[in-house]
């Protein structure tokens, strides 16, 4: 415990965690305006929620992002919406990862559900 509180205060996790939660948060943002299936994004930090329009839509972007590597948490009452929590050492480089695969899984799960913007 005491090895993790020095690391912790070292390496300045809170302020890592908050600059890279708001990285990962502007990423996810320009998707969401690229992808209208992505209905919803909001978090604090690297605790991240992704809101689809239907269970199984969250469902399968969950299927398609662990199939491409990426697990995220579900919600407990609700699969519209997938949890990204990293780990606060996460690298910028990994956070672009999986930008790119989230990029992925949107385009075919917005085809395979045939979704268009109803806006």
């Amino acid at each position: 415990a005491i090895a993790a509180i020095k690391f912790t205060i070292e390496k300045d996790m809170p302020a890592q965690i908050k600059k890279k939660g708001a990285y990962f948060m502007a990423k996810l943002e320009k998707l969401q305006k690229r992808h209208p299936i992505l209905v919803d994004v909001r978090g604090k930090g690297l605790l991240i929620g992704l809101e689809y329009p239907t269970p199984e839509i969250g469902w399968a972007v969950s299927k398609g992002l662990f199939k491409r590597g990426v697990m995220t948490g579900g919600t407990l009452n609700n699969s519209k919406v997938n949890r990204i929590e990293p780990p606060g050492i996460i690298s910028f480089k990994t956070i672009d990862i999986i930008i790119a695969k989230l990029d992925e899984t949107l385009s075919e799960v917005a085809e395979k559900f045939k979704f268009m913007d109803v806006k």
